[in-house]
């Protein structure tokens, strides 16, 4: 319910794009209501596929509304955990920390800042692999295509998405999905970066 509430919340509260870097094998009807409701109010919303390696979708990647991105290594081809199948919408990288294909001698992991494994007080930058590292690079892209394009619909920007990928440039798949990887050069310039505010405010009570 959790999960659910907060899509809710993002999509009252002026969000324009959700990432979830989560999933799992079974369909939730909450949290497949909640992305449902997401788009419909204008959100686009982007799952990571799953990283189970086999041809099933995870939710709610396979939610109607979400955007499924699989994952792809250095070399651009499919990763060995990422999952595929029909519903996956695009590729986008993933890294693999197993491997060193750039040869320049760390893993070929995707560099994020987040808290340190064994202690959450304290945060660093560590590679990491997976579809929850794929999915943000396409949330990413769709941001800045909705900064030229405020008024596109969640489909739209799938669609835009989905048209300026290149097409056929990944190894292996997987039965089902289609075979277009994220680009992100398209759709013109941004605007000027400007740095972001937010506002939240917090009722507490007890």
């Amino acid at each position: 319910g959790g999960i659910a509430e907060g899509i809710r919340w993002a999509a009252d509260h002026g969000a324009n794009v959700i990432n979830m870097s989560l999933g799992g094998p079974f369909n939730s009807p909450v949290l497949a209501k909640a992305v449902r409701y997401a788009h419909e109010h204008g959100v686009v919303v982007v799952c990571a596929a799953g990283n189970d390696g086999r041809g099933r979708v995870s939710y709610p990647a396979a939610n109607v509304g979400s955007i499924a991105v699989a994952a792809t290594q250095f070399d651009e081809s499919t990763t060995f955990y990422s999952n595929w199948g029909k519903e996956i919408t695009i590729a986008a990288p993933g890294g693999n920390t197993r491997v060193d294909q750039n040869e320049d001698g760390v893993p070929d992991g995707v560099l994020q800042n987040t808290v340190t494994p064994g202690n959450t007080a304290k945060q660093d930058y560590l590679l990491f692999m997976g579809t929850s590292m794929a999915s943000p690079h396409v949330a990413g892209v769709a941001a800045l295509w909705l900064a030229n394009n405020p008024s596109a619909t969640p489909a739209q920007v799938a669609t835009a998405l989905f048209n300026n990928a290149t097409l056929n440039k990944v190894t292996n798949p997987g039965t089902g999905s289609v075979n277009r990887l994220l680009y992100s050069l398209f759709g013109g310039t941004p605007p000027a970066n400007v740095a972001p505010t937010a506002n939240f405010s917090f009722t507490t009570s007890g």
